[in-house]
């Protein structure tokens, strides 16, 4: 049942003349532990609880949140804050119109886990962190860095057209890398980077990653990634493993926020290359491609049962063999944007950090749905000279997010289908729509990782999204870093063909 402040808070704006309101209560809980330099550093348990109120009067947005006691004060702010809004609105001539909610009642979801983590004591966590550092202190290894985090956020909604929800969800995020200096450079390998967060309790943490196993598996790699030679430069076949292919779904994925397309939002690598006349016409991707963006998974960092505007969460195509065919969108945007009658409705991805921030259009769990092209063994015998790509290291992607330039904790040689010697640093350059044009393979089997801090907004937002993903092979993609003075050419030529 959604907390009666929530609705005491929506309470005191009636009579007031608004166009809509709506209220979060938001508790959230964290506990973890971490390990750095082979010292471990001190448990930390924190709690926050508050209240966020929004507010459209006329055509103006306000916002105020602060502590639950002051919940009354705070729609009044989110009131007064609105009609300033409207009043610069008008004389600018911005009409603001929202989508209808076709959803309405109370609703309630909660997170199933086998272990509490919120149970399980301060020492038992310690411990079983200690265990996994211990691991992997071996000779060749000079630090250790790991920790684990366990969060559990409750989300009271309700607002004024009908929408009641409360939300529970638990989270464990987890990070393991081993370091070593060689030859002066700090050379690192993690399991899977910083892509380890998902829904879940302690039996996650404590069996279903594996973390023993793995531990003892990068310690190895990392021996053997000190004296691996780097990456060569070229134009070849990549085979992006999963742990590679998640962050360049993310990194693409935002260009499908419909608010980015619009121009509102910029921040963290700008705006979108597509517009909405892409719709059903763009070939993003080779017919292979099919991106999904699906709030309903049940391993995922970005699942939730009902947004922060009260619109369900959902599952939609954004590439449907290789065309565009929808958007990140909320109620606002799909409006702004004139899209199709057919897709003018909220895809039901806003969401706010916490009740202090005003919800934005964020990923859900956004993924590549598995293919038929076998498992990551098969695409490379398939492949005569190609690079294998694992771990994300690096990103860099323009305000567009159109060229790019990924980099992996390490990588393998390719040749006549069959895997040869490891090489660090390596890296590959691209434009988004001929990169996934380029698109040969797709495997079969779907791995699941998820992020915890995806950066939007300002104030910055952190949130938490999904990503699951086979491997893949691209065609004929520039790899290696490039010497001063060249000139980039094929797939990661500087471009602009979209019209912008």
């Amino acid at each position: 049942m959604v907390d009666h402040r929530v609705i005491e808070a929506l309470d005191a704006l009636a009579g007031t003349g608004i166009r809509y309101a709506d209220a979060r209560m938001v508790y959230s809980e964290t506990r973890g532990c971490s390990v750095y330099d082979n010292d471990p550093y001190p448990f930390y348990h924190g709690a926050g609880r508050g209240i966020g109120v929004r507010v459209l009067y006329d055509n103006g947005w306000g916002f105020s949140s602060g502590p639950l006691i002051d919940r009354k004060k705070i729609a009044d702010k989110a009131l007064e804050r609105a009609k300033i809004s409207a009043a610069v609105n008008e004389e600018m001539g911005h009409k603001i119109r929202l989508s209808p909610i076709t959803t309405k009642g109370d609703f309630e979801a909660y997170a199933q886990v086998e272990e509490n983590p919120f149970a399980i004591s301060q020492q038992r966590i310690v411990r079983d962190v200690l265990v996994i550092a211990e691991t992997c202190k071996k000779p060749w290894v000079d630090s250790v860095d790991y920790f684990v985090e366990f969060d559990k956020v409750r989300n009271h909604f309700a607002n004024t057209e009908g929408v009641r929800s409360e939300q529970e969800f638990v989270y464990v995020n987890s990070h393991l890398g081993v370091h070593a200096q060689h030859e002066g450079e700090l050379i690192s390998r993690t399991f899977e980077g910083f892509a380890n967060t998902f829904l879940g309790g302690y039996e996650l943490f404590n069996h279903g990653l594996n973390l023993e196993e793995h531990a003892e598996r990068i310690c190895e790699e990392l021996k053997e990634l000190k004296s691996a030679p780097r990456c060569p430069q070229g134009v070849m076949d990549v085979i992006l493993d999963p742990s590679q292919l998640y962050l360049q779904i993310h990194e693409n994925g935002h260009g499908f926020e419909l608010d980015r397309i619009l121009g509102w939002e910029i921040d963290f690598a700008g705006g979108s290359f597509l517009k909405p006349e892409h719709l059903g016409k763009l070939k993003y991707g080779s017919d292979k491609v099919n991106i999904v963006a699906s709030a309903g998974e049940d391993w995922g960092a970005g699942t939730f049962a009902f947004d922060d505007e009260g619109i369900p969460g959902q599952k939609i195509y954004l590439v449907k063999e290789g065309v565009v065919n929808n958007f990140l969108s909320s109620r606002e945007t799909v409006m702004e944007a004139n899209l199709p009658k057919d897709l003018r409705y909220s895809t039901g991805t806003m969401r706010a950090e916490n009740e202090s921030h005003i919800p934005l259009i964020r990923m859900t769990n956004v993924s590549l749905e598995a293919g038929n092209d076998g498992s990551i063994e098969d695409i490379i015998s398939r492949t005569e000279e190609g690079i294998l790509f694992k771990t994300n290291k690096t990103w860099s992607i323009d305000n567009l997010r159109l060229n790019f330039d990924f980099g992996a904790e390490v990588g393998w040689i390719i040749e006549n289908g069959e895997k040869k010697h490891m090489i660090r640093t390596p890296s590959y350059q691209g434009e988004t729509v001929s990169f996934w044009n380029s698109c040969v393979d797709v495997g079969d089997k779907v791995e699941d990782y998820g992020v915890m801090n995806c950066g939007k907004g300002q104030p910055c937002q952190a949130m938490r999204c999904g990503h699951g993903t086979p491997p893949a092979r691209f065609e004929n993609v520039r790899v290696g870093t490039a010497e001063p003075g060249f000139v980039p050419t094929g797939s990661c030529r500087i471009k602009r063909p979209y019209g912008r």
